[in-house]
């Protein structure tokens, strides 16, 4: 009996470090940080607005980032102010909501040619949201210094974990 209780516990120990954000971050490093969201959004034009649905397999930090496709857009950039409005909304009410952050340097990102910077950190799941969790995003303040790169600016959502 003794035995069956060990091989049960160890069972439930071994699943538990298995779904853990660290073991999946670190061992299924491709899967983990896919995007849960990806689709083309211009930042440069006030009032734009996007709704997303949020959809996630694991409890952890996610980073909302805009991307340009030119891995050297930010490295000299001039980073201007700029702001989009968020609102996390589930079951007809705002769970959460507030600007995006501060536009500076070391949020950037580049990879396969591309720059990416955040632009928003938070944590899910959400207290007392349901399965019709939705970021609606409004650009109030335009990010001029991506002018350039108006019609094929991006916006992506991936885990922000870092295992330590």
């Amino acid at each position: 009996m003794k035995k069956i209780v060990s091989i049960g516990l160890m069972l439930v120990i071994v699943l538990v470090f298995y779904n853990s954000n660290w073991f999946q971050s670190t061992f299924v490093y491709g899967q983990f940080y896919e995007n849960i969201y990806s689709a083309p959004f211009d930042v440069t034009q006030k009032g734009n607005r996007v709704v997303i649905p949020i959809k996630y397999k694991y409890a952890t930090s996610y980073g909302l980032a805009v991307s340009v496709p030119d891995g050297e857009a930010f490295t000299f950039a001039d980073f201007e102010e700029g702001s989009l409005r968020y609102r996390f909304i589930s079951k007809d009410q705002i769970l959460g909501e507030g600007m995006t952050l501060p536009l500076i340097g070391k949020n950037r990102i580049v990879k396969d040619g591309s720059s990416s910077i955040d632009i928003l950190i938070f944590t899910l799941p959400i207290s007392g949201a349901g399965d019709d969790l939705t970021l609606d995003l409004e650009v109030i303040t335009p990010i001029k210094f991506l002018n350039g790169y108006s019609g094929k600016i991006t916006c992506f959502i991936n885990p922000y974990y870092e295992s330590k």
